[in-house]
């Protein structure tokens, strides 16, 4: 069966005239040398919802999260779900937007792309994957208030491609998430859904990255939805190296163990290190291979983590 891409957030753009009966009540006017050039309308909570009427450029911009989707937000925005994503900014009575064809003119200019899994315990797995990164320099990583983000190295934003993978269920009991829980009927049946999953997110934010991940030729919504490719795989084998961990511990072995236990166990700095002490020529992915295979060793000896996160990302 076909793998259906699912994103948490998009933003896509269309021609203005898909749009109709604003409610200026609700719309913010904005007006430039007394004539009107765009209504926009706003909303973070209970769920993000930005809409924007261009009457210069003749756009029609929409953005909005899978939470618009209340009850069914576990389902995420996909080609299944797309219809009614739209349908609910009609049934909030503050403009009127032609859902069909929207989905057929309609182009993509951001994604996040989602998928949640049950892989269980969150702070091993991210131990796990911050000893996995192949190189330091190429990529990224750092952990902001329990979110684990990784992103390529580059200048140019349409080359930076990022992932976020964090606990759900904790990011479903934030304060900021109550306003949305208590719109729902069905509140305990979603919050059970997100119970021991943990979500991960390709954030794609320019059109040349949604092209390049998707493999696409173009960003037209139809043809995004209905991509087969897994781009967050994708990603992942591009950044970790899945290596079979060693076993049982060499002098050499404990000589390694004690620069990571000088650097805290921290491998962004002790590439840095390994780099200073090495030729220009060398291949840094095989030198810190020993050292991430020892932290496999002595840590997570029992349990392959990329592996099953791999075989459980491609089964979603």
């Amino acid at each position: 069966m076909k793998k259906v891409i699912k994103l948490d957030k998009i933003k896509i753009v269309v021609n203005e005239k898909y749009i109709t009966n604003i409610n200026e009540d609700v719309f913010t006017t904005i007006i430039k040398n007394g004539q009107i050039v765009e209504y926009r309308y706003e909303q973070q909570y209970p769920y993000l919802l930005y809409i924007e009427k261009d009457l210069i450029e003749h756009e029609l911009v929409i953005e909005f999260t899978g939470k618009i989707l209340q009850e069914q937000y576990p389902l995420l925005i996909s080609q299944d779900t797309i219809h009614q994503c739209l349908d609910n900014i009609n049934r909030l009575g503050i403009c009127h937007i032609e859902v069909s064809s929207i989905i057929t003119a309609a182009q993509v200019v951001k994604a996040d792309v989602t998928q949640d899994i049950c892989c269980g315990s969150y702070e091993q797995l991210i131990g796990s994957l911050r000893t996995s990164i192949k190189n330091h320099n190429k990529y990224l990583s750092r952990v902001v208030n329990g979110t684990f983000v990784i992103e390529k190295n580059v200048a140019t934003r349409n080359y930076k491609v990022r992932m976020t993978i964090y606990n759900k269920a904790n990011e479903m009991r934030i304060k900021a998430n109550q306003d949305f829980l208590t719109l729902l009927q069905n509140t305990e049946e979603v919050t059970e859904y997100f119970k021991d999953k943990v979500r991960f997110e390709l954030n794609l934010n320019s059109k040349d990255q949604i092209r390049k991940q998707l493999n696409l030729n173009n960003t037209m919504l139809y043809d995004v939805l209905h991509s087969d490719i897994n781009p967050i795989v994708n990603f992942m084998d591009k950044v970790f190296e899945d290596e079979p961990a060693p076993q049982g511990l060499k002098l050499r072995d404990l000589e390694r163990l004690a620069l990571l236990e000088k650097v805290g166990m921290d491998m962004h700095k002790l590439e840095m290190i390994v780099r200073q002490h090495s030729s220009p020529k060398s291949h840094i992915s095989q030198l810190m291979l020993p050292y991430r295979n020892l932290l496999k060793t002595i840590e997570y000896q029992d349990t392959n983590y990329l592996q099953t996160i791999r075989t459980l990302l491609l089964e979603k």
